[in-house]
């Protein structure tokens, strides 16, 4: 016992209190709220989810021989997937705002809360292709998440925020 090394010099200090304001608290990312975004997020899946029917019609009246298989079901999904891929990728980029956040007054901007970059931009709409490809696991990581941001959120550096003049509920 007496070549293990004492630790009776070893001292912990008390942890101190958060009561007072830091700066910070001043930067950290302000989402909008969750259900904010689920409305907006639900606009836009219903909009690619119209312009996929459509597509999946036209394809449909067109070809002779449609093959009867699980295969064309899996292209289908693959096809909506690359629409919702197109969608947030066009509108995010060259728009920086898609039809459903601007339905829900809603504004795309970096962590700092300046208007995001089209750099900034373009990685949010690869990011989301990783967010919607893992099951969706990317997105409700927000359910989870302490600052309520998906992997998108984190990976491009950017936030869904209440448009200015909009209030928070």
């Amino acid at each position: 016992m007496e070549l293990l090394p004492s630790f009776s010099d070893i001292r912990l200090d008390a942890e101190e209190s958060r009561t007072s304001y830091t700066e910070e608290e001043d930067w950290l990312p302000q989402p909008a709220p969750l259900a904010q975004r689920f409305f907006a997020g639900l606009v836009d899946a219903g909009i690619v989810f119209v312009a996929t029917g459509v597509f999946l019609l036209t394809f449909l009246k067109l070809a002779e021989d449609v093959p009867q298989s699980r295969l064309v079901g899996l292209c289908e999904l693959a096809m909506g997937g690359m629409l919702w891929l197109l969608f947030q990728y066009v509108f995010l980029v060259y728009v920086r705002t898609t039809p459903g956040m601007r339905m829900a007054q809603l504004e795309l901007a970096a962590f700092e809360g300046k208007p995001a970059s089209l750099r900034a931009r373009r990685y949010r709409s690869l990011a989301s292709a990783l967010s919607c490809f893992s099951m969706g696991l990317g997105y409700a990581w927000a359910l989870v998440d302490e600052d309520r941001l998906g992997w998108h959120d984190r990976i491009s550096q950017t936030l869904v925020q209440p448009a200015p003049g909009i209030t928070r509920f």
